[in-house]
């Protein structure tokens, strides 16, 4: 499928990214480039995310990936944009690495499969690149999209209402009115969100990305 990659925005032939890896959350995948695929693979094992099908791994195990897998796209986001993402990617790395540690922590320390990260995969950092105006209708639909899967399957209300959350994913050029209402209702200053900032993006209602697709596909199993 030719469209534009979540994370790096540019046009391209995608792949589907397994985020927490295909076996321990099948279901669940973002379209990712070629290149930005392989850096999150290569993330996921330097993290020490089980990725063979013959593993031992417990449910667990599987949420972990899932948190893991998520932090890590929005690393990738931020060293590919640090201009635009609201969070540096030093603070999401930190934050990934210690939500792994808290939920490695909730389970018995002799349990099989635990995480062990993989000391022949050499760490790696994106390169950045500049932010592609035509994607970013479709980019905020992806993002809202992933949102919400990710809120469903962890049993979690999401950090915007899952009622904009749907809007902005099939209208994203909505997301103005979408964030501007959620920072009204918490600030109570009345202050707007700056222009289709979901996730740091940039202006949302420019006429690019004219045919928005839906690449995020999510299930409850975990496998």
């Amino acid at each position: 499928m030719t469209d534009w990659c979540l994370t790096c925005g540019q046009f391209a032939e995608l792949e589907a990214h397994h985020v927490a890896g295909r076996h321990n959350h099948r279901a669940l995948t973002v379209a990712l480039c070629p290149d930005c695929h392989r850096v999150l693979s290569g993330w996921q094992l330097a993290s020490g995310v089980e990725l063979a099908a013959a593993a031992e791994r417990t449910e667990l195990d599987a949420t972990r990936a899932l948190v893991v897998g998520a932090m890590q796209l929005l690393q990738l986001f931020a060293q590919r944009h640090a201009e635009c993402s609201w969070l540096p990617a030093e603070l999401l790395t930190h934050s990934g690495r210690a939500a792994s540690r808290m939920l490695d922590g909730c389970g018995p320390a002799d349990r099989p499969g635990r995480w062990l990260p993989d000391p022949t995969v050499p760490p790696c950092e994106a390169t950045p690149v500049g932010w592609p105006k035509a994607a970013e209708l479709a980019r905020t639909s992806q993002f809202a999209h992933l949102v919400l899967a990710l809120a469903q399957i962890l049993g979690e209300p999401p950090p915007i209402p899952a009622e904009q959350l749907t809007d902005i994913a099939a209208d994203p050029r909505g997301v103005r009115r979408g964030l501007s209402r959620t920072t009204v209702g918490r600030v109570g200053h009345g202050a707007a969100a700056a222009p289709g900032q979901l996730s740091g993006h940039g202006p949302a209602d420019h006429p690019g990305a004219a045919q928005l697709r839906r690449p995020i596909v999510a299930g409850r199993t975990a496998g």
